[in-house]
């Protein structure tokens, strides 16, 4: 998530190599959605398969009584009611609109369905990951 400061490192073929912990989040995330409307549809509905997952890491974590990420390891912090809210809308979000936004991106239209993705997959998704579980 571009809004996260846990990078996941992967090998060419999708396994999971290791995690990589950055010092602090980003200052700012900027998305052009005009520009991103323009990339392949697949990419869209990438992350809103990466994203549908967020809701349900941060219910089992919450579920467990697993610590979140935001302070590292040896840290162990539940999620707060806060990041919770924010995977359910995340997930809600996508159900919502997905299916329009995909439409908006195959016809390369920049609606506000495909923007409310766009939020979803980036910065709800970001929030819900790191700081619910």
């Amino acid at each position: 998530a571009p809004c996260s400061a846990r990078a996941v490192i992967y090998t060419d073929s999708g396994e999971v190599v290791r995690y990589l912990d950055l010092p602090r989040n980003p200052d700012v995330v900027l998305l052009d959605t005009k520009l991103i409307v323009q990339a392949p549809v697949r990419f869209l509905i990438s992350g809103i398969g990466d994203a549908l997952s967020t809701w349900f890491e941060a219910e089992s974590c919450k579920a467990k009584g697993s610590p979140n990420s935001t302070c590292g390891a040896g840290h162990l912090h539940p999620g707060s009611m806060t990041a919770y809210a924010l995977a359910e809308l995340c997930y809600g979000t996508l159900k919502e609109y997905g299916v329009l936004a995909v439409s908006s991106a195959k016809a390369k239209a920049c609606t506000p369905a495909f923007e409310k993705i766009v939020e979803a997959n980036t910065l709800l998704s970001g929030l819900g990951f790191e700081s619910g579980g």
